[in-house]
């Protein structure tokens, strides 16, 4: 939407909470995708109409996950970045966060929590620790959205043949699965865990994989959680050249 003026927020944006309002009562799971943490155009409009008392931040407000009215199966919130933050339009035809959302949320056999974690990954690393998408949940169950995964059928025993002496069949021997899915499964545990010591275990056996940038700032995190610049960094000039002008999303 091309916001020029704040009499265009009623009529050329979507209000959040009337959104959520109308997700189906069933039991069904919310899943809300927010890619729409950019820069406020009318920011400065908008924030000397304000009372003093009262602020206006950068990027997007975090939304409460209230599973409230919204099923059985509860709700789900992502967002591009973190709260306060900015995304980036990226150089391609899709940002970062929607071409990682693309590659990972479809992915057979793995759980969404575990593919916007993979999400994260990419993100963070694409984006050089500057945008850090993440998500808010309270669910009563697993969701997939991808295939299930089908399980391997099991070997058929050989038919004997009268009269002929029993042979033993030598039983399938299954193979070391490949290093990058070993990688990933060490990963999503440290990401659950959430705690150096997963961390530094991630970076001991894969010290220049594909999380390592990730796994360095969430080490650097929690040794100092006050050490994170919450402020919103300055958009590339590149990126600012070609955005500007250009409608928001």
């Amino acid at each position: 939407a091309e916001l020029t003026s704040p009499a265009y927020l009623k009529t050329r944006t979507i209000q959040i909470d009337e959104f959520m309002s109308a997700l189906p009562p069933e039991p069904a799971v919310g899943v809300i995708i927010l890619d729409a943490c950019r820069d406020n155009p009318l920011a400065r409009t908008l924030a000397a109409a304000l009372p003093k008392s009262r602020s206006l931040g950068a990027g997007l407000a975090p939304v409460e996950a209230k599973s409230d009215g919204v099923g059985t199966g509860g709700i789900l919130i992502a967002y591009a970045t973190d709260p306060g933050a900015i995304a980036f339009d990226g150089n391609g035809v899709n940002s970062p966060y929607s071409t990682a959302l693309a590659r990972h949320l479809t992915e057979p056999g793995v759980e969404i929590q575990s593919a916007l974690t993979r999400v994260r990954g990419e993100v963070t690393e694409t984006t050089q620790g500057r945008q850090r998408p993440w998500h808010n949940a309270s669910l009563g169950r697993e969701v997939f959205m991808g295939k299930p995964v089908e399980a391997t059928p099991a070997a058929k025993p050989a038919a004997e043949t009268p009269g002929a002496a029993a042979t033993s069949t030598p039983a399938l021997v299954v193979g070391e699965p490949p290093s990058w899915e070993v990688e990933q499964r060490l990963w999503d545990e440290a990401s659950k865990k959430n705690s150096i010591p997963f961390y530094e275990a991630y970076l001991e056996q894969f010290p220049n994989g594909r999380f390592a940038t990730v796994a360095k700032l969430n080490i650097d995190e929690l040794q100092d959680p006050k050490a994170e610049d919450k402020q919103v960094a300055a958009l590339d000039t590149d990126e600012a050249n070609a955005n500007s002008g250009s409608a928001v999303r």
